[in-house]
């Protein structure tokens, strides 16, 4: 089912937003294109991939961005403030790892694995990263694929790699892991697949099987030029025939994305979930193909897009580009450059959250589940170059942007966050969720449940909580 320009389901009661007091924003002069907040917003990773440098910041000290160690790339951080992401090795070599307790460790990788492997996402309650991984493969144009990856941490604090290398993509350069979404025993990796020609469209793993949407098709004809058949001998001399059956004639191949011929007129489908939010809506952009005609011509569409995994719906607006991420169940959007969506309305980021910045504010790049601390991007001319150098900026809003979201409950090293029809535990080694009538409902870390009133068992910790 598709929806579009308008988002619908909003679940926000006017005014949506809660912002009473003049925001603060924390800067500084390290450079940092990643950024992500944790759920529950207490920490902030940064990663700068053309320095090779990381940061953290911990709202308990919000002047400070510390450098974490090594020729490193920050991606993601969980609720206990474990980051994941790449460290860059001698000879160029870059891998994953995973830190913890101030240091970073190598992650395990496939036999096969080339020059890069990543880690890119990590769950916020810390027990489950996702990744790629550039493989080895003699059968590829460019000799070898990025497959998606995941890591389970093990009781004693291991990882154990479970590679997804088996699955079948189309013969390009494969896969690339963007977010994670985990919802109740499924395992779903949000990212870009490469296909056809030169064209990228978004896809899932789900529980290791590839999902996406488009019809991918290739084809082979003969090359003709004035009416003749190209050819080459058996010296690889090029001539020409007029004999449809030469054995001799060169075959090209091409593809077709949804029918339209990939390359023609040298466009090409673009597309990618970026993000996902914790009622699974999946963040981004996709090309559309319209009036396709038998000969592979045709119209694409460019635009923003948001696609519910529960709900197998689809939500597209051509007046963004891209969508960057969401709150609540989509209600509040943050669009590419400085527009948000509130409610389906265009408004102003800056304006309607009341801060401002140093430097151009770019765009939005990850939110708290409450909306209240935003990682953004900004942006500067560098005169020497004349390129544009981007660094990281957090702004803290004095209330959270969304209703329906619980302020995070954190006690002895547990944290509780609680958001609509859902209810996510970290720091704790066992998770036990009740109703009022005493029925265990869920011993996740994290609990799909309907509206109502639940008691939460987190190691020692004992909260009742509402859910909406």
């Amino acid at each position: 089912m598709i929806k579009n320009l308008l988002l619908s389901g909003a679940i926000l009661s006017a005014p949506a937003l809660m912002v009473n007091a003049e925001p603060k924003v924390y800067t500084t002069d390290d450079l940092a294109q990643e950024i992500h907040v944790s759920l529950n917003g207490k920490y902030v990773a940064m990663g700068d991939y053309e320095q090779n440098l990381s940061y953290i910041w911990n709202i308990d000290d919000p002047e400070t961005f510390q450098a974490l160690p090594g020729e490193s790339v920050a991606y993601e951080v969980a609720n206990d403030g474990t980051v994941v992401g790449y460290i860059k090795q001698p000879g160029g070599v870059y891998r994953p790892c995973v830190l913890e307790n101030g240091e970073w460790t190598l992650l395990p990788c496939h036999p096969a694995v080339a020059n890069t492997a990543e880690a890119n996402c990590i769950t916020p309650d810390g027990k489950i990263i996702a990744g790629t991984q550039f493989i080895n493969d003699p059968t590829s144009e460019i000799k070898g694929r990025y497959y998606p990856c995941i890591w389970k941490k093990n009781d004693d604090g291991r990882w154990t790699l479970i590679d997804y290398s088996y699955i079948k993509l189309p013969d390009h350069q494969g896969f690339l892991t963007k977010c994670l979404y985990v919802n109740g025993d499924d395992i779903i990796i949000g990212g870009r697949l490469y296909c056809g020609i030169g064209s990228e469209v978004p896809a899932l793993i789900v529980n290791g099987e590839l999902k996406f949407w488009n019809e991918i098709s290739t084809y082979s004809e003969p090359l003709i030029y004035r009416g003749q058949y190209g050819a080459y001998d058996e010296n690889g001399k090029q001539y020409f025939t007029d004999d449809p059956n030469d054995p001799n004639i060169f075959y090209y191949d091409y593809s077709t994305v949804d029918g339209y011929r990939d390359g023609e007129t040298g466009e090409y489908f673009a597309g990618e979930f970026s993000t996902v939010d914790a009622q699974g809506n999946f963040y981004g952009y996709r090309t559309r193909a319209f009036n396709v005609k038998e000969d592979g011509s045709g119209d694409l569409e460019n635009g923003a897009t948001i696609y519910n995994y529960g709900k197998d719906e689809w939500t597209d607006n051509t007046g963004f580009t891209n969508f960057a991420i969401g709150l609540g169940n989509a209600d509040i959007v943050f669009a590419n450059g400085g527009s948000m969506l509130v409610n389906g309305e265009k408004k102003e980021i800056t304006e309607e959250l009341g801060f401002t910045t140093d430097r151009i504010f770019t765009f939005v790049r990850s939110v708290s589940s409450d909306g209240k601390v935003l990682g953004i991007n900004t942006a500067e001319l560098n005169e020497g170059t004349g390129e544009y150098q981007y660094f990281p900026a957090i702004v803290v809003l004095d209330e959270p942007l969304v209703a329906g979201i619980d302020n995070v409950i954190g006690a002895d090293g547990v944290t509780i966050i609680v958001s609509e029809g859902r209810i996510d535990v970290a720091g704790a080694a066992s998770v036990a969720v009740y109703d009022l009538n005493g029925r265990k409902v869920s011993s996740s870390a994290t609990a799909h449940v309907v509206s109502g009133v639940y008691v939460v068992k987190a190691d020692d910790v004992v909260k009742k909580v509402l859910v909406k």
